[in-house]
């Protein structure tokens, strides 16, 4: 009998018969581009890899990896390479994928299943390219209040902040503005005191352009406090760490910590309590971090964040379902699911060695998944016994598609990244 490895070396590298719950590519020639004018049929895929030049010295991109665009039947339709800004392009119609083969050196593959024309995909979030100054400094003066012990400002793209105020005078804060932030914005002023509590005020319309800010003549006014009551926490959490974030449009103007930061070992039911400026902007965000004990092994973490909250978070209605993948067979990988697959907006497989992974997004109803033909002149990577997945949790109006074009090889940095709509949520876990 062959060796589970040997196996799946040979089926990186063979054709195989389609499967009706095959979310992959996998029938056809796997050396022959199958391209006609149908497979263009909307705008290219823009495919960024980002692999390090030099891991731990030149951390820029390196280019050279290959990727391959299949139909749905799996039919290779077309191919590229990236460049030195590590990008490719190539044309798919719906439901098709895409397959990044590393550059020689790199060891980690990327798949993405049911894509669309139009598509942005990234295996991590693409720099730009480089650019004038990206900021400038900026000071800030504020009124003195009473006894506290530091002060910031914040507003969308930048901040200011004094750690060790003198003991007499005005206050001078110094900070930075991204130049993209450059213009007239809202301001929130913060004050914090030696026994936790915050005072505040926000200054509308300031101009922010990189010259001296002076609001020495506004006032301190007591916080408004948010309360959060989370509900069915799970057992064996070891702490959790929520923030809260005032947000104008899709980025923030100020965020805030509970005053001792973090809950050790909650209750099945805890409040988080949080003080701040009261209504800026236009929306708000809750960002939870949760570590939980898994009896001896190493800890399981994640992450929840929340547009526009209610006052009740009941984890149980939003706990995404778990898989478990089978061993696999001839290099089809299956899993089965435990929970409600609607609390899902994808899911994440996930195939490793010691050395290697290939890392795979796919709808969250697919349950299996078969690994693509190759073309011969790419190089064959590794066999990859072992195998696990994750379901990306959550509830959002752009469902698979803000998965598939979103930081969402990482479940635990895609949940990090606030949805747009109010109510939406992510929940995701880091790889363990």
């Amino acid at each position: 009998m062959k060796s589970l490895v040997s196996v799946l070396a040979l089926a990186l590298v063979a054709c195989h018969q389609a499967s009706p719950d095959t979310a992959s590519p996998d029938a056809g020639s796997p050396d022959a581009v199958h391209f006609d004018a149908n497979h263009g049929d909307g705008p290219p895929v823009i495919v960024y890899a980002y692999y390090e030049r030099d891991p731990g010295h030149d951390s820029s991109v390196k280019p050279g990896a290959i990727v391959l665009f299949y139909d749905a039947d799996g039919e290779l339709v077309d191919r590229a390479v990236t460049g030195d800004d590590g990008k490719a392009t190539g044309l798919v119609r719906a439901g098709g994928s895409v397959t990044v083969v590393p550059p020689p050196g790199s060891s980690d593959l990327y798949t993405w299943v049911d894509v669309a024309p139009g598509d942005h995909l990234f295996n991590a979030e693409d720099p730009g390219p480089p650019g004038p100054p990206q900021g400038s400094t900026l000071t800030v003066t504020l009124p003195r209040d009473a006894d506290a012990t530091s002060y910031r400002t914040s507003f969308v793209g930048g901040g200011t902040s004094q750690e060790h105020p003198p003991a007499t005078g005005s206050i001078e804060t110094s900070g930075f503005v991204r130049s993209s932030s450059e213009g007239v914005t809202d301001l929130v002023a913060e004050a914090r005191h030696a026994d936790g509590h915050k005072r505040f005020f926000v200054a509308h319309g300031v101009k922010v352009d990189g010259g001296p800010i002076d609001l020495g003549d506004h006032a301190w006014a007591d916080p408004t406090v948010q309360t959060f009551t989370f509900t069915a926490v799970p057992d064996k959490i070891e702490y959790v760490n929520p923030s809260y974030l005032a947000l104008t449009g899709t980025d923030w103007v100020w965020s805030g910590d509970l005053a001792d930061h973090v809950i050790t070992h909650p209750a099945a039911t805890f409040a988080a309590s949080f003080e701040t400026p009261g209504a800026i902007g236009d929306g708000s965000a809750l960002q939870t971090y949760f570590m939980r004990d898994r009896d001896g092994g190493s800890p399981d973490s994640w992450f929840l964040t929340i547009n526009h909250p209610g006052p009740t978070i009941d984890l149980a209605s939003m706990m995404p379902p778990t898989a478990t993948v089978a061993p696999p067979d001839h290099g089809r990988f299956s899993w089965t699911v435990d929970g409600d697959p609607a609390r899902a907006l994808g899911l994440a497989l996930q195939m490793y060695t010691s050395t290697a992974t290939w890392t795979v997004l796919l709808p969250p109803d697919r349950r299996a998944f078969t690994l693509p033909s190759l073309p011969s002149d790419v190089p064959a990577p590794p066999a990859f016994p072992q195998a696990r997945a994750q379901f990306l949790g959550g509830v959002d109006p752009a469902g698979y598609a803000g998965v598939r074009t979103q930081a969402a090889m990482s479940p635990y940095q895609w949940a990090q990244r606030w949805p747009s709509s109010p109510g939406a949520y992510r929940m995701g876990r880091a790889w363990r």
